[in-house]
């Protein structure tokens, strides 16, 4: 008899055997078996949400908006980065620090069937061929696959959950992902209502049938990723929605294959949501927008009900998770903040929509939703009623503290050019992107601009270069405005995109926060007194050079009377602001509950303007997978205005790039009038940093516990030269 020790190893062996035997036979069926919906029945007809739109609400931006509509139609795409690139099968790429792929299909679009045949899988290849017939003749095929920024191409006959990325130097799986995400659809529809021409419309009905045609459900990289899925879904349909309202009138053939496709995004998105029991984010959170898009647009059947109930209450429980009672967002990020409000907010939309028409008194469903990570349970949405408010909501209070919070924190960060600071990560991330901001120049000032375009050739030197801004966030408090009865205080936003396609996604439904938040503005909060302020001064008088750094900022003008104080204790950001200075100092617990996915090594960073003019600012992000020494330089604490030891960490880069130590216990001791005074331990010792504010000067004094010595990085002049600045994801400037 064989000991039991070499019992449990034979067990484990034929265990496994058994399991790879399963998965093997499991990828045969696939292989052989159509992935696109063609025996299921498929509920007909799309709800229309959105009224015509004036054209006269586009006037003072319809040249940007038809500017970037026509580089669209000609199928010019600017994605993270890449600069304005015409995307089409064996295009040449700039390439990505250096890193250059050549290669993948340069074959002969002409012909259809070889077109699809030679990409697609056999199983899928015939359906393929029957959708890209109804394409039309002069449409010419986008390259989904590619990477347009390194040249690497993943294949359309890779399933889905095989796909491999994060392993090539310079490859950007990000770059297919955001092109896939069909957040340019929209405009085509914007420049439609503008001009009524219908080659616009013409050009999204080619593009969905394109990307449909050569994506089928669950192959190539375009499906690896369940919130990519999620974004697409909603934004081709509401590009849809806005062309339908607007009076253009879709073929019976093209329904049918874009119905189809909206329950195939719906089904592989309720099979494969990012759910995970210790760190789940902005992914699972987009899954859940998606799903409820999807659930909305679709008729009614028992199984998108399912779905309905599902994401309404996963809503809400997931802004209850990655949202603080203050209103910022458990990310530890700015641009994530951005991103999470943006799908919170509109999936609110939606949902007071829906329980405006009574699509929310459901009592037929299924009480599990299966999954491929598990069942999750399915229950009837719950009615809340408020003290002076009038009928009920599906929304319990606490939701609603939680989203009038994320657009004040937005109001309170943003500052006076209209920008948001860069704390923690940025990729540039959106949910939708109805009314980007663009700066108007040429491409070779472009060139001249950003370093990422040094080998950038496609358009002429004098050619118009629409220059995307990417740190403004005021779409997020035009687009809360819109579904709140009173506005928020102080902003007026009443022509702007997102204002009235959130309240018209709403169907008027409006939120009477003033009802349900009794202090509509959030008092500005104060940590610490007087004395431990005079102590900490003391303390650090009897502190000499090392282990004590200075810097004093003289100031043109005197700070006045009136400084406004806003912290956000939980989210750990701190703001002091009036007319001629904005101070941000950084000082929190990791995001993501200590993951720390998209944290920087940033404790005590600061980001400081006078008069409008930036001193310190963060750096940005640049990249993530394509090059990881980059992405922990940017990430690094060399790369912020933070207290530094030579050659030392904080917190550990050594655990994934998407992942921080947790050690450093950041406090915040004194928040007030005097200024700031704040501590970590993630250099063993304590280290210190007390901003003091006076009149005419502002002093920030680091020192540290111990016998270890500062760095000495209070120049200045050489603080900018420390990283290349990158104003979003994939952009470095010169």
């Amino acid at each position: 008899m064989p000991s039991n020790p070499l019992r449990k190893m034979i067990r484990l062996i034929v265990h496994k055997m058994n399991r790879i035997v399963q998965v093997t036979v499991l990828k045969l069926r696939l292989f052989l078996r159509c992935s696109y919906y063609i025996d299921k029945y498929i509920p007909r007809g799309l709800s229309v949400f959105f009224s015509p739109l004036d054209p006269h609400l586009f006037s003072y931006q319809s040249e940007s908006i038809m500017a970037i509509a026509r580089l669209h139609i000609r199928h010019y795409f600017n994605i993270l980065g890449s600069g304005w690139l015409k995307n089409e099968f064996g295009m040449l790429c700039p390439g990505l620090e250096g890193h250059i792929y050549l290669g993948g299909f340069d074959i002969d679009v002409t012909s259809s069937a070889g077109f699809i045949k030679k990409r697609i899988n056999r199983a899928n290849a015939r359906e393929s061929l029957n959708i890209w017939k109804n394409v039309d003749e002069n449409h010419i095929p986008i390259d989904w696959q590619r990477d347009i920024k390194s040249g690497y191409r993943w294949s359309e006959k890779t399933w889905y959950t095989d796909v491999k990325y994060g392993h090539l130097a310079g490859v950007d799986v990000k770059v297919p992902w955001e092109l896939a995400r069909m957040q340019h659809l929209p405009s085509l529809a914007f420049a439609y209502v503008l001009t009524s021409k219908v080659e616009y419309a013409c050009e999204f009905r080619n593009q969905a049938l394109d990307f449909i045609a050569n994506n089928p459900p669950q192959w190539g990289v375009n499906w690896s990723c369940t919130m990519d899925v999620a974004i697409r879904i909603a934004n081709m349909l509401v590009a849809y929605d806005l062309l339908a309202a607007n009076g253009y009138v879709f073929e019976k053939e093209f329904m049918a294959i874009f119905e189809r496709s909206v329950y195939e995004h719906g089904r592989h998105i309720s099979n494969n949501l990012e759910w995970n029991p210790y760190v789940r984010a902005n992914h699972y959170l987009a899954d859940i927008a998606g799903l409820l898009f999807v659930a909305a647009y679709l008729p009614r059947s028992k199984e998108t009900d399912t779905w309905l109930l599902f994401s309404v209450n996963e809503l809400i429980n997931e802004v209850h998770r990655q949202f603080h009672e203050d209103g910022s967002n458990f990310e530890a990020s700015t641009s994530y903040h951005r991103l999470s409000a943006e799908m919170v907010i509109y999936a609110t939309a939606l949902v007071l929509r829906l329980d405006n028409d009574g699509r929310l008194d459901i009592t037929d469903y299924y009480p599990l939703l299966n999954n491929r990570y598990g069942q999750f349970p399915v229950r009837q949405v719950k009615k809340y009623g408020f003290a002076g408010g009038s009928g009920k909501l599906p929304f319990p209070d606490t939701y609603l503290y939680r989203m009038h919070g994320m657009s004040e924190f937005v109001r309170c960060i943003t500052k006076d050019d209209g920008q948001v600071p860069q704390v923690g990560d940025n990729d540039s991330g959106r949910f939708f992107k109805f009314q980007p901001e663009y700066r108007r120049t040429t491409a070779n000032e472009a060139k001249a601009k950003y370093r990422n375009l040094q080998n950038y050739q496609v358009l002429s030197e004098e050619d118009d270069y629409w220059d995307e801004l990417f740190q403004k966030h005021e779409h997020i408090l035009a687009a809360a405005s819109g579904i709140v009865a009173d506005g928020l205080p102080g902003v007026m936003y009443g022509n702007h995109l997102d204002f009235i396609l959130s309240s018209t996604l709403a169907g008027g439904a409006k939120l009477s926060l003033q009802d349900i938040i009794p202090e509509f503005r959030p008092a500005a909060t104060r940590i610490g007194t007087e004395s431990i302020w005079q102590e900490h001064m003391h303390r650090m008088e009897g502190i000499s050079s090392p282990q004590k750094m200075a810097l004093r900022i003289p100031l043109n003008k005197s700070i006045g009377n009136y400084l406004g104080l806003y912290g956000f204790t939980h989210g750990g950001f701190y703001v002091f602001r009036n007319e001629h200075l904005y101070l941000l100092i950084k000082c929190g617990q990791h995001g993501q509950d200590g993951n720390g996915g998209h944290d920087h090594n940033d404790q005590l960073a600061i980001e400081l303007s006078i008069d409008g003019e930036d001193v310190i600012v963060d750096p940005g992000t640049y990249l993530y997978t394509p090059v990881p020494e980059a992405r922990n330089r940017y990430r690094s604490v060399a790369a912020h205005f933070a207290p530094q030891l030579h050659d030392i960490e904080p917190e550990s880069l050594e655990l994934g790039l998407f992942r921080l130590s947790n050690n450093a216990d950041p406090r915040v001791l004194y928040f007030g009038e005097q200024g700031f005074i704040g501590t970590h331990r993630g250099y063993g010792p304590s280290v210190y940093r007390i901003i003091a504010l006076t009149e005419k000067e502002i002093t920030i004094t680091d020192y540290i516990d111990g016998d270890m010595a500062l760095k000495d990085i209070y120049d200045i002049n050489l603080y900018p030269c420390r990283v290349h600045y990158s104003p979003s994801y994939g952009q470095v400037l010169r």
